[in-house]
Protein backbone atom coordinates (compact mmCIF):
# COMPACT_ATOMS: atom_id res chain seq x y z
CA UNK A 1 0.00 0.00 0.00
CA UNK A 2 0.96 3.58 -0.82
CA UNK A 3 1.65 5.63 2.09
CA UNK A 4 4.01 8.34 1.59
CA UNK A 5 3.14 11.64 1.27
CA UNK A 6 5.08 12.81 -1.44
CA UNK A 7 5.67 12.04 -5.13
CA UNK A 8 7.84 15.42 -6.61
CA UNK A 9 8.41 13.41 -10.15
CA UNK A 10 5.19 13.08 -12.64
CA UNK A 11 4.95 13.37 -16.12
CA UNK A 12 1.63 14.41 -17.60
CA UNK A 13 0.05 14.51 -21.38
CA UNK A 14 2.02 17.92 -21.52
CA UNK A 15 5.31 15.91 -22.20
CA UNK A 16 5.72 12.04 -22.75
CA UNK A 17 3.29 11.24 -19.44
CA UNK A 18 -0.12 9.22 -20.55
CA UNK A 19 -2.35 10.51 -17.75
CA UNK A 20 -4.56 14.09 -18.10
CA UNK A 21 -3.51 15.98 -15.06
CA UNK A 22 -6.83 15.83 -13.50
CA UNK A 23 -6.70 12.27 -13.44
CA UNK A 24 -3.01 12.03 -11.93
CA UNK A 25 -4.88 14.51 -9.49
CA UNK A 26 -7.90 11.96 -8.82
CA UNK A 27 -5.65 9.20 -8.45
CA UNK A 28 -2.98 10.77 -5.70
CA UNK A 29 -5.79 12.33 -3.85
CA UNK A 30 -7.23 8.60 -3.92
CA UNK A 31 -3.78 6.80 -2.79
CA UNK A 32 -3.84 9.53 -0.09
CA UNK A 33 -0.53 11.60 -1.33
CA UNK A 34 -0.38 15.16 0.22
CA UNK A 35 1.67 17.25 -2.32
CA UNK A 36 3.01 15.77 -5.63
CA UNK A 37 4.91 17.46 -8.78
CA UNK A 38 3.51 17.49 -12.08
CA UNK A 39 6.98 18.20 -13.39
CA UNK A 40 7.19 17.60 -17.51
CA UNK A 41 10.19 17.88 -19.71
CA UNK A 42 11.52 20.89 -21.31
CA UNK A 43 13.88 20.15 -23.86
CA UNK A 44 15.61 22.06 -27.39
CA UNK A 45 17.56 18.50 -28.00
CA UNK A 46 14.51 15.56 -27.83
CA UNK A 47 11.50 17.97 -29.14
CA UNK A 48 9.35 14.97 -29.37
CA UNK A 49 9.39 14.74 -25.71
CA UNK A 50 9.63 18.02 -24.05
CA UNK A 51 9.05 20.40 -27.38
CA UNK A 52 5.65 21.43 -26.48
CA UNK A 53 7.12 22.97 -23.06
CA UNK A 54 9.15 25.38 -25.13
CA UNK A 55 6.05 27.03 -25.91
CA UNK A 56 5.37 29.51 -23.48
CA UNK A 57 1.71 29.30 -24.18
CA UNK A 58 1.18 25.65 -23.29
CA UNK A 59 3.32 26.46 -20.13
CA UNK A 60 0.82 29.00 -19.38
CA UNK A 61 -2.13 26.81 -20.30
CA UNK A 62 -0.78 23.90 -18.18
CA UNK A 63 -0.80 26.02 -15.32
CA UNK A 64 -3.45 27.14 -15.39
CA UNK A 65 -5.26 23.36 -15.21
CA UNK A 66 -2.89 22.98 -11.95
CA UNK A 67 -4.67 25.93 -10.53
CA UNK A 68 -7.84 24.84 -11.34
CA UNK A 69 -7.47 21.48 -9.82
CA UNK A 70 -5.63 23.04 -6.71
CA UNK A 71 -8.58 25.12 -5.93
CA UNK A 72 -11.01 21.89 -6.29
CA UNK A 73 -8.65 19.35 -4.47
CA UNK A 74 -8.53 20.46 -0.82
CA UNK A 75 -6.76 17.28 0.61
CA UNK A 76 -3.60 17.46 -1.86
CA UNK A 77 -1.25 20.20 -2.74
CA UNK A 78 -0.07 20.35 -7.05
CA UNK A 79 2.78 21.82 -7.56
CA UNK A 80 3.57 23.61 -10.96
CA UNK A 81 6.64 21.65 -11.82
CA UNK A 82 9.16 21.05 -14.58
CA UNK A 83 11.51 18.67 -15.46
CA UNK A 84 14.20 20.88 -17.52
CA UNK A 85 16.85 19.46 -19.74
CA UNK A 86 20.58 20.04 -18.31
CA UNK A 87 22.23 20.63 -21.76
CA UNK A 88 25.81 22.28 -22.07
CA UNK A 89 25.38 23.16 -18.74
CA UNK A 90 21.98 25.38 -19.11
CA UNK A 91 19.08 25.05 -17.84
CA UNK A 92 16.88 24.36 -20.61
CA UNK A 93 12.80 26.75 -19.56
CA UNK A 94 10.06 27.29 -22.04
CA UNK A 95 10.86 30.38 -24.02
CA UNK A 96 10.77 33.62 -22.27
CA UNK A 97 10.26 31.92 -18.82
CA UNK A 98 12.37 31.54 -15.85
CA UNK A 99 12.43 29.54 -12.51
CA UNK A 100 10.12 31.58 -10.49
CA UNK A 101 7.25 30.90 -12.82
CA UNK A 102 7.81 27.11 -11.58
CA UNK A 103 7.06 25.64 -8.06
CA UNK A 104 9.85 22.99 -8.14
CA UNK A 105 12.47 22.52 -11.06
CA UNK A 106 14.01 19.43 -11.40
CA UNK A 107 17.66 19.99 -13.73
CA UNK A 108 18.43 16.80 -15.37
CA UNK A 109 20.78 15.51 -17.87
CA UNK A 110 19.09 13.12 -20.65
CA UNK A 111 21.86 12.92 -23.11
CA UNK A 112 24.78 10.40 -22.78
CA UNK A 113 27.63 11.54 -21.45
CA UNK A 114 31.22 11.27 -20.02
CA UNK A 115 31.92 11.74 -16.06
CA UNK A 116 33.83 15.03 -16.82
CA UNK A 117 30.80 16.39 -18.71
CA UNK A 118 28.25 15.15 -16.09
CA UNK A 119 30.42 16.94 -13.43
CA UNK A 120 30.92 20.02 -15.42
CA UNK A 121 27.11 20.44 -16.64
CA UNK A 122 26.21 19.49 -13.11
CA UNK A 123 28.53 22.14 -11.35
CA UNK A 124 26.83 24.73 -13.62
CA UNK A 125 23.28 24.04 -13.20
CA UNK A 126 23.58 23.79 -9.62
CA UNK A 127 25.64 27.16 -8.98
CA UNK A 128 23.15 28.94 -11.71
CA UNK A 129 21.01 29.05 -8.83
CA UNK A 130 18.17 27.85 -11.56
CA UNK A 131 17.25 24.34 -10.18
CA UNK A 132 15.70 22.73 -6.67
CA UNK A 133 16.53 19.32 -7.52
CA UNK A 134 19.75 17.32 -9.81
CA UNK A 135 17.11 14.68 -11.43
CA UNK A 136 18.18 10.82 -11.71
CA UNK A 137 21.82 12.15 -10.97
CA UNK A 138 24.26 9.33 -12.29
CA UNK A 139 21.68 7.62 -15.08
CA UNK A 140 23.12 9.18 -18.43
CA UNK A 141 26.89 8.95 -17.38
CA UNK A 142 28.47 6.18 -19.71
CA UNK A 143 31.35 5.60 -17.60
CA UNK A 144 32.45 5.32 -13.74
CA UNK A 145 32.51 8.80 -12.02
CA UNK A 146 35.41 9.21 -9.95
CA UNK A 147 34.73 9.34 -5.93
CA UNK A 148 36.04 13.05 -6.29
CA UNK A 149 33.98 14.29 -8.51
CA UNK A 150 30.73 12.63 -7.04
CA UNK A 151 32.05 14.61 -3.54
CA UNK A 152 32.45 17.81 -5.22
CA UNK A 153 28.81 17.98 -6.92
CA UNK A 154 27.28 16.17 -2.97
CA UNK A 155 28.99 19.36 -1.33
CA UNK A 156 27.92 21.48 -4.05
CA UNK A 157 24.21 20.75 -3.56
CA UNK A 158 24.22 21.29 0.07
CA UNK A 159 25.80 24.48 -0.39
CA UNK A 160 23.16 25.61 -2.51
CA UNK A 161 20.82 23.79 -0.82
CA UNK A 162 19.72 22.08 -4.32
CA UNK A 163 18.17 18.25 -3.49
CA UNK A 164 19.59 15.32 -4.51
CA UNK A 165 16.72 12.64 -6.63
CA UNK A 166 15.86 9.69 -5.22
CA UNK A 167 14.13 8.53 -8.45
CA UNK A 168 12.55 5.55 -8.04
CA UNK A 169 12.22 5.00 -12.00
CA UNK A 170 16.00 5.00 -12.05
CA UNK A 171 17.00 3.21 -9.14
CA UNK A 172 18.91 3.87 -5.63
CA UNK A 173 22.39 5.24 -5.48
CA UNK A 174 25.04 3.42 -3.58
CA UNK A 175 25.17 3.20 -0.35
CA UNK A 176 28.57 5.72 -0.34
CA UNK A 177 26.60 8.29 -1.92
CA UNK A 178 23.99 7.95 0.65
CA UNK A 179 26.70 8.35 3.20
CA UNK A 180 28.18 11.28 1.54
CA UNK A 181 24.68 12.82 1.87
CA UNK A 182 23.98 11.87 5.18
CA UNK A 183 27.68 13.59 5.78
CA UNK A 184 27.24 17.07 4.06
CA UNK A 185 23.71 17.22 4.91
CA UNK A 186 22.65 16.93 1.33
CA UNK A 187 19.14 17.56 1.00
CA UNK A 188 16.83 14.81 -0.90
CA UNK A 189 14.01 15.07 -3.07
CA UNK A 190 11.88 11.78 -3.82
CA UNK A 191 9.76 11.05 -6.81
CA UNK A 192 8.47 8.56 -9.03
CA UNK A 193 9.20 9.67 -12.37
CA UNK A 194 5.79 8.41 -12.84
CA UNK A 195 4.73 8.24 -16.91
CA UNK A 196 1.11 6.89 -16.13
CA UNK A 197 -1.37 6.14 -13.22
CA UNK A 198 -0.19 3.22 -12.49
CA UNK A 199 3.26 4.69 -11.16
CA UNK A 200 2.14 7.58 -9.23
CA UNK A 201 2.85 7.06 -5.66
CA UNK A 202 5.27 4.62 -5.97
CA UNK A 203 7.87 6.23 -3.60
CA UNK A 204 8.12 4.15 -0.54
CA UNK A 205 11.59 2.65 -1.25
CA UNK A 206 12.59 5.90 -1.65
CA UNK A 207 11.23 7.28 1.48
CA UNK A 208 12.13 3.85 3.36
CA UNK A 209 16.46 4.86 2.86
CA UNK A 210 15.81 8.04 3.39
CA UNK A 211 14.59 7.56 6.79
CA UNK A 212 17.21 4.80 7.08
CA UNK A 213 19.86 6.88 6.36
CA UNK A 214 18.79 9.95 8.47
CA UNK A 215 18.58 12.25 5.23
CA UNK A 216 16.95 15.15 5.25
CA UNK A 217 13.67 15.46 2.71
CA UNK A 218 12.59 18.21 1.14
CA UNK A 219 8.99 19.30 1.05
CA UNK A 220 8.10 21.90 -1.52
CA UNK A 221 5.17 23.95 -1.18
CA UNK A 222 3.62 26.33 -4.33
CA UNK A 223 5.23 29.66 -4.75
CA UNK A 224 2.69 31.86 -4.66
Amino acid sequence: MVHQMMDLHIHSVYSDGNAHIEDIVRHASRIRLKIIAITDHCSKTYTYVGGRMLNPDVAMERAEVISEVNSRYNNIVVLNGIESDIDGGIVVFPRGLKKDFFDLVIGSIHKSVSAKVWYQWSLSAIRSGNIDVLGHPFSYVRENIPFEMVEEVLIELADHNVAFELNMSYGLPPEDVLLLCKEYDVPVSVGSDAHSLFNVGMVDAGFSVAKKFGLRIIRPQKRY
